[in-house]
């Protein structure tokens, strides 16, 4: 009874500092929503989306309304209204409707106006490559691709987020069996340690055996304390990765590491490697790399803008005259567009070589993973047979000892081959566990965990 109020007691001061999570993919949900790295990866998919519409605003209709003037005592020198309706559109194209209005003794000879004021209707239209490649549309164009970029960015975070999570569960996991598989052992040999001490008492074994059962209880019990320091501490990084206080979380239960569970999960869906999250970022910024170049190549050519607007008196609405504007600007030498260019080349030739040597590196490693499936599944089979059969001889050799036909200093031979067949056997499951989910999540997919019994 002493024995077994301690072993509750080693157990409860861990149960206390678990997560509470119905099932593995709850908990994988739950750390990403609360990863710090989840988190700053949506502030940073919310800045893209900002940065986007800002792109966009370049292309937002304008109104503007002037009215200035000046008047010196009852004299008015000049009074100059303005009203204009300006509309950007595709390809550095300007709508511009508006209207003019003026009077005064003093108002400038080049303003001058009719009485009744001009109405104008005009379009401002660059000439050459940037009427298709014009700033403020490879601005949107820019903005819309790292927008898709850092949308995948998100995900990429969410998948290395889980992959992360799982090994801490999994972890935790590990060392709470090994804890139970201790402590259980522990209790079984304090049992008997007792009764061979009463034993040796009255003459029915000998010291050798009591020793040998001292011994290993002590083995045990020092193994199961350390197993379960370790399970505290594989918990606390649990807790900190999730960024939650010990005192705050919930108690909840360890993976059970059986075959049974885990071996039927499947192989990924098959799927093109140019599909895989990662590849998918590469071809979305070897692609954008792609535009900046071919808009800084179509800005060496630097041709005049054009404006015209076609002026009309408000009164009769007749034509009446125009306006026409012609700029020009041409750098002497264009080294600003020249050092860009050049930029954009190397930039789109770092985007190739990084997608190429991506697809190389996903390749192999979908090839290695074929290969290595099926001798994982048979290594998790083999170590679970030799579990079955180690204990089994252990059962056999403390039947022998009951009768016996064993000693003490064999069963735990025994005992230690079982313990170790086991610890191998979760260790083992575990890493099948970890081999098949980042299978999955290398393809991009929801892996389809078991539901939790």
């Amino acid at each position: 009874m002493k024995t077994m109020v301690r072993l509750l007691g080693l157990l409860g001061c861990l149960m206390p500092l678990g997560i509470h999570a119905q099932s593995l993919p709850d908990f994988l949900e739950s750390a990403v929503m609360e990863s710090p790295a989840w988190k700053r990866a949506s502030i940073d998919l919310r800045k893209a989306e900002a940065k986007l519409l800002e792109a966009q605003a370049a292309f937002d209709p304008t109104w503007r309304l002037s009215d200035r003037g000046k008047s010196v005592g009852s004299d008015l020198y000049y009074r100059y209204q303005d009203a204009q309706w300006r509309i950007p559109t595709l390809g550095g194209v300007d709508l511009y409707v508006g209207g003019q209005w003026g009077n005064g003794d003093w108002m400038n000879p080049e303003s001058s106006l009719p009485a009744s004021g001009l109405v104008a209707a005009g379009i401002s239209v660059p000439m050459g490559p940037t009427l298709w490649f014009s700033e403020r549309q490879q601005n949107v164009t820019r903005a819309r691709w790292h927008y898709r970029m850092a949308k995948q960015q998100w995900d990429l975070t969410r998948w290395d987020i889980q992959r992360k999570a799982l090994n801490l569960y999994l972890t935790w996991s590990l060392k709470v069996a090994a804890q139970e598989a201790y402590a259980s052992s522990w209790t079984y040999l304090d049992a008997q340690l007792d009764m061979y001490r009463q034993a040796f008492r009255m003459g029915g074994v000998s010291q050798r055996d009591t020793l040998d059962l001292f011994a290993a209880r002590n083995t045990r019990k020092s193994q199961a304390l350390q197993s379960g320091w370790e399970a505290q501490s594989a918990f606390e990084k649990m807790s900190s990765f999730l960024g939650h206080p010990i005192d705050s979380m919930r108690a909840w239960t360890p993976m059970e590491l059986d075959a049974d569970t885990w071996l039927g999960l499947p192989a990924p869906v098959t799927r093109s490697v140019e599909a895989f999250p990662q590849m998918a970022l590469a071809a979305m910024w070897a692609e954008a790399s792609q535009r900046d170049a071919q808009f800084e190549s179509m800005q060496r050519w630097n041709l005049p803008s054009l404006g015209y607007q076609f002026l009309q008196k408000t009164e009769d609405l007749n034509p009446y005259g125009g306006a026409w504007k012609v700029t020009w600007d041409l750098p002497l030498w264009n080294r600003a567009n020249r050092a860009e260019r050049a930029l954009s080349r190397l930039q789109l030739q770092d985007a190739a070589i990084q997608q190429d040597a991506m697809k190389t590196s996903l390749s192999n490693e979908v090839q290695q993973r074929i290969q290595m499936w099926g001798s994982m599944k048979e290594n998790v089979v083999t170590v679970t047979d030799q579990t079955a059969t180690y204990a089994s001889l252990l059962s056999l050799e403390r039947s022998s000892l009951q009768l016996g036909y064993s000693s003490v200093f064999q069963v735990n031979q025994r005992e230690v081959a079982y313990l170790d067949a086991l610890l191998k056997r979760n260790q083992s499951m575990a890493e099948y566990i970890t081999f098949v989910g980042g299978w999955w999540w290398l393809t991009g997919q929801e892996v389809p965990w078991p539901a939790a019994r």
